[in-house]
């Protein structure tokens, strides 16, 4: 899944920096004024679709609901990440923010869940 992921980003690498390249090309008068349109809101719409992707899978494979849990806030951080990229900048100060308390939290809480399912079975032996 992780090489996929890799061919994907170069290939939107690749087609992104061609089509800028083209539209300086056949319109030098006009340049895009939001820069993320460029790259990034593609870019981040095809990493929550992957997310969503591997989050489905996990419930099948996956047993440990710290997992499962941390995952899908993984999923809501780069949400929000994404709707950063479009509102104004201290909307998007907001949301970077928000989503990378909300990442640090899942993985605080997992470790917590993990540590807490590790002292039960330690007690039970």
């Amino acid at each position: 899944m992780a090489g996929l992921l890799t061919v994907l980003l170069l290939l939107i690498s690749v087609y992104a920096f061609v089509a800028w390249g083209l539209d300086l090309v056949l319109h030098p008068s006009h340049l895009h004024s939001d820069p993320n349109a460029i790259f990034y809101n593609t870019f981040f719409t095809v990493l929550i679709l992957v997310d969503v992707l591997l989050l489905v899978v996990s419930f099948r494979y996956l047993d440990d609901f710290g997992l499962i849990l941390r995952n899908s806030g993984f999923i809501i951080a780069t949400i929000l990440l994404r709707q950063a990229l479009g509102s104004e900048p201290w909307h998007g100060l907001a949301y970077d923010v928000t989503a990378g308390v909300l990442a640090v939290l899942m993985v605080l809480t997992q470790r917590g869940l993990n540590a807490r399912r590790q002292s039960n079975h330690a007690g039970a032996a």
